[in-house]
């Protein structure tokens, strides 16, 4: 008769996952791993991270193999009609094949009520997710002298680490002519590409309320245009202090029963017709 073998839990308090590897689970011991003091430096210029392969940390180690396989001339292409890019899983590119598993019936919707948006993990999407992380008070705060941000990226909140990578010379400059700002994410500096993902937000927007013009006059200037809160609520939106639209992209009828496109003219009338009545 085999021996049964002790499932011992992780000796990290409060975690009741099986032992791994040192008594810990793998994910607690890969956290002590990845914080050895005796691990040696990336070789990459002024890059601190621990060695993950071949000298270099996870990220530049990555980025080359990614690099090197997209050269590779005998990856087939993405299936998708008028698709360039090269297979990454399952006969897609990348982006086709994240579109297809998003959008997938198959999979649950996140818990958080009136959130249409498939789960990610632990039952929630994957903003609702990140923001249950951010608002987590057991998180460390920024190591900068005098800011009381949580740790968002390598012992910094979010604007810290985008400054260090900001001023960071040995990363390239912002692909934009005539911008020197060095890259900050997709080529771009982080000025441009905050500009760069507002747009598309806005185009998909406009796509989910009917298209680019005025639902009273027609008019159809992108740059005249605005979304209106049908029931004069924008002040619940303007309390977050940032303009996102992801709270109704991810949520279309939301859009559509709060959101509607008007000119500059029609959204004054509406605001003037608003003050008189009150």
């Amino acid at each position: 008769m085999p021996m049964k073998t002790l499932k011992t839990k992780c000796s990290v308090a409060g975690c009741g996952k099986r032992a791994h590897g040192k008594g810990m689970c793998q994910s607690h011991y890969n956290q002590q791993y990845r914080k050895d003091p005796s691990r040696p430096k990336c070789k990459f210029a002024r890059c601190e991270k621990p060695v993950h392969g071949q000298g270099l940390c996870n990220y530049h180690y990555t980025k080359r193999w990614f690099k090197k396989r997209a050269l590779d001339p005998s990856r087939p292409k993405c299936k998708v009609d008028g698709c360039e890019k090269y297979v990454h899983l399952k006969g897609l590119c990348g982006t086709h094949h994240n579109q297809q598993y998003r959008n997938h019936p198959s999979r649950p919707k996140c818990k958080v009520a009136d959130c249409e948006k498939p789960m990610t993990s632990k039952g929630f999407c994957n903003d609702h997710y990140y923001k249950k992380i951010k608002r987590d008070p057991s998180r460390p705060k920024c190591k900068v002298r005098g800011c009381e941000k949580l740790v968002d990226h390598v012992g910094l909140c979010n604007y810290h680490y985008t400054q260090r990578k900001e001023r960071d010379r040995s990363r390239p400059k912002c692909k934009v002519v005539g911008c020197g700002k060095r890259v900050v994410s997709k080529n771009m500096c982080n000025k441009h590409f905050n500009q760069q993902k507002l747009k598309v937000q806005r185009n998909k927007l406009f796509t989910i309320l009917g298209g680019v013009k005025c639902v009273q006059c027609g008019y159809s200037n992108e740059l005249a245009l605005a979304f209106d809160h049908i029931y004069d609520d924008g002040y619940r939106d303007r309390k977050l202090r940032i303009l996102d639209f992801r709270k109704y992209l991810g949520n279309p009828s939301l859009a559509r029963e709060r959101l509607q496109v008007l000119c500059a003219n029609c959204n004054h009338i509406k605001e003037i017709k608003r003050r008189i009545a009150a």
